[in-house]
């Protein structure tokens, strides 16, 4: 090892921006149709696992609606406009689609849904969790409000502004200003804790009695994650977050809550680990989601900012990194999608693993190499600039590219179209190592090498031990075969690479 002519070869893991897929040419900026507005009323027979619900819609004049009722079953339809009033409607299948008008119409929709126990939906006596397919759902994001009636005993909690008061005949009432394209439904036997962050911000547990004791470390691990991100992104965008207790083993983020899994909660290293993935996503995936043109952003810099963040915290940030790069190499083929082409990966799932791999880690790596690139000052400012233009909307890489590029006064359209567009790795080597020692330093001449083809555009570090210590410098590349040359102040001992 300590010789001038060890050399370090690594892999690097390169990051790829848009593929250049079809629908990547429409600009996140574009206005999506205003939203409608649906108002949900549901009601429940625990015994008989029974949805009873009712949907009204109200479509502005001059919009169309498309509605689709997975797995419902559709009791009754009405419509109501200026010229008529409660026409019954026919609805064929599990489809509607109502074209444009010149007014406005207000739609009722009564339905019914046998809840068959599944990962995604339980109604027991102990819970009722909906999170899919439980209403009817449009084809654009809506604003929504919801009234509920709860079995004696149940707290309830969905997507909302507040966080509503259960009444004593079980009726609680939510409204969200954000629009969606569904709501979850959250209910169950609970006991509610609470911590004040501040005056108009408060950070909730909803856990089963047996669990309470687990309350106060979630409650102030949550209110930690909301002090850090806020420092480095931006006042949380809601006045609230609670922490929900699930039968089944989830974990999910949902905007103001997050839904975890009884087995999961009581994991003790889940404080550290996915509570703050999850209080992150509020920022990034929940106030501000991934364009409907794009691909998944969101899920990478959220992996960077808290996982891999806390493992840096740690001291073992480089670590964390290499098994990123390991992992990326164990299970991405050329099959593999790109991370352009990356929506999402589902669950830990063995068939799941290679686009996990390309979705969190490697667009992890490239929000790594992306602060090397612009510096950590105008990264997070950049970061500070996304979520202020597009909180409470949507964006995609462009967009993102675009405030990178405005805000570091660089252009990084080859970084981002090779790392979203590319699934190879950059092979480096070393070669025509020379050193020529000088009266006040010693210059050490190499070429770089990037065995793979084509030429990747990379932000090289560099690391020269010498005999006093190591220096450490960086080097934009872009060819083949690069010749650098450094100035060290003492005799080289290793060259390394990373």
């Amino acid at each position: 090892m300590n010789n001038l002519f060890t050399t370090i070869f690594r892999y690097l893991a390169i990051i790829v921006p848009l593929s250049l897929v079809m629908h990547t040419t429409i600009s996140a900026h574009e206005p999506s149709p205003p939203p409608v507005h649906i108002d949900l009323a549901v009601s429940f027979d625990l015994e008989k696992k029974l949805l009873w619900g009712t949907s009204r819609i109200t479509i502005d004049k001059d919009h169309d609606l498309q509605l689709s009722f997975p797995d419902l079953r559709v009791t009754a339809a009405l419509i109501s406009s200026e010229e008529r009033e409660n026409a019954p409607l026919e609805i064929q299948g599990d489809t509607l689609a109502l074209p444009a008008t010149d007014e406005q119409r207000t739609l009722l929709i009564s339905y019914e849904k046998d809840v068959q126990d599944s990962f995604s939906n339980i109604i027991s006596e102990r819970a009722i969790i909906l999170t899919a397919n439980w209403h009817p759902l449009p084809q654009h994001k809506a604003l929504y409000s919801l009234s509920a009636q709860l079995p004696e005993g149940f707290t309830g909690l969905t997507q909302a502004d507040e966080l509503a008061e259960t009444d004593d005949n079980g009726q609680v009432s939510f409204s969200f200003s954000q629009p969606l394209y569904a709501l979850t439904l959250v209910s169950g036997r609970y006991v509610k804790a609470q911590k004040t962050i501040r005056d108009d911000l408060h950070v909730y547990t909803l856990f089963f009695e047996e669990d309470q004791e687990l309350a106060p470390g979630y409650l102030e691990a949550a209110a930690d994650y909301v002090r850090r991100y806020e420092k480095l992104i931006g006042p949380f965008p809601y006045n609230h977050y609670v922490i929900a207790e699930n039968i089944m083993p989830t974990g999910y983020g949902y905007p103001t809550f997050t839904l975890l899994g009884q087995q999961v909660i009581r994991l003790p290293f889940i404080k550290e680990t996915s509570l703050g993935h999850e209080i992150l996503h509020s920022w990034f995936g929940n106030s501000i989601d991934v364009a409907f043109n794009s691909a998944n952003w969101a899920e990478g810099l959220t992996t960077y900012l808290a996982d891999m963040a806390y493992r840096s915290d740690a001291g073992e940030g480089p670590e964390a990194r290499k098994e990123a790069i390991q992992r990326y190499r164990d299970y991405v083929n050329e099959s593999a999608p790109l991370l352009g082409e990356f929506y999402g990966a589902g669950h830990q799932r063995r068939e799941n693993q290679a686009r996990r791999a390309i979705g969190y880690q490697k667009s992890a790596l490239l929000f790594h190499e992306l602060k090397l690139r612009v510096g950590e000052e105008i990264f997070f400012q950049s970061l500070q600039r996304v979520y202020q233009t597009f909180k409470g909307r949507s964006a995609g890489w462009q967009d993102l590219q675009k405030i990178f590029e405005d805000l570091s006064d660089q252009d990084l359209s080859n970084f981002f179209s090779e790392r979203l567009g590319r699934n190879d790795l950059a092979v480096l080597q070393i070669k025509d190592i020379d050193v020529e020692d000088g009266p006040a330093s010693t210059s050490v001449s190499f070429s770089v090498v990037q065995a793979q083809d084509p030429a990747y555009e990379l932000l090289l570090p560099v690391s020269i031990e010498t005999t006093t210590g190591t220096q450490k410098f960086q080097e934009l590349i872009t060819e083949p075969e690069t010749a650098l040359s450094f100035e060290v102040g003492a005799a080289p001992l290793e060259i390394a690479i990373d």
